[in-house]
């Protein structure tokens, strides 16, 4: 795989930094979620659900770690095998316990936080279990259904634009909100762009909830959820930033002079 973030100053326009994405990209998700966590669960959360096994859940459970005092982790992924591995190295690496269970309903029974982090274009989550003082999450709104949805007391989403914005070569100067540009290109409108306006889309932005001006709970009783919808740029420029501090003071990576990328002329 291929896939490169590049890092500029704001300031200058210098370029900073140029590394791979894939771990850039499953920390700003996973980041992303435990934020609206901080904001939204309950202060005495203790007991997190975390279902899926993948390289998303692996990433959620420290980051929710550092949001709430967690005490255990129910781990629920349809592959036995994957799971109980998977349970054993979070466990390692978080010092709490971190349970496989056998099925999702047990994950969620005791829990006060749902997260899914799964590979599945189904509802993963319940209305059941969005039960009284329950925070939940995603990392794409399909894990959600609208019952879960229209249960709880209060919704925050990540942004309102429910699609990537794309400028598509041949089709003008407009900007194009489609999932998959090439669906669009192919005339597959429909599965390009999706539902452009479900109920929740009106629904508070995350921003406007660490800001400040829209309260993320306003009691232990409320049923929260987050759908974490879409993903942003600055999400990696926030995150990469970090990174790159993080590298410059531990001596990482290599340095390239930033002469290379300057020129004598501009177009």
């Amino acid at each position: 795989w291929v896939g490169l973030i590049q890092l500029f100053s704001a300031e200058t326009g210098e370029p900073l930094a140029i590394f791979p994405d894939g771990v850039i990209q499953r920390i700003r998700v996973a980041v992303t979620s435990a934020l609206a966590a901080r904001e939204m669960a309950r202060k005495d959360a203790s007991v997190l659900a975390v279902f899926g096994s993948g390289w998303q859940a692996g990433a959620h459970i420290p980051a929710f770690c550092a949001v709430r005092d967690i005490k255990k982790v129910n781990v629920f992924s349809p592959t036995k095998d994957n799971r109980e591995k998977f349970a054993q190295k979070m466990e390692q690496l978080v010092g709490i316990p971190v349970v496989p269970v056998p099925s999702s309903a047990t994950a969620a029974k005791d829990a006060d936080i749902l997260v899914a982090a799964t590979n599945a274009i189904t509802p993963v989550i319940s209305a059941a279990w969005l039960r009284s003082g329950v925070h939940a999450t995603c990392v794409k709104d399909c894990e959600f259904d609208d019952e879960t949805l229209r249960r709880a007391d209060r919704i925050v989403i990540h942004s309102r634009n429910f699609a990537p914005e794309n400028y598509i070569a041949g089709c003008g100067d407009r900007k194009i909100s489609a999932h998959d540009p090439v669906d669009f290109i192919r005339g597959n409108k429909s599965t390009a762009v999706g539902d452009a306006s479900p109920f929740w889309i009106d629904s508070p932005e995350l921003k406007d909830v660490i800001a400040g001006t829209v309260p993320g709970r306003t009691s232990p009783e409320e049923a929260t959820c987050f759908i974490n919808n879409i993903g942003l740029g600055i999400q990696f420029a926030a995150v990469g930033h970090a990174v790159y501090l993080q590298a410059k003071a531990k001596g990482l990576g290599k340095e390239i002079p930033t002469d290379w990328f300057l020129e004598s002329v501009h177009p």
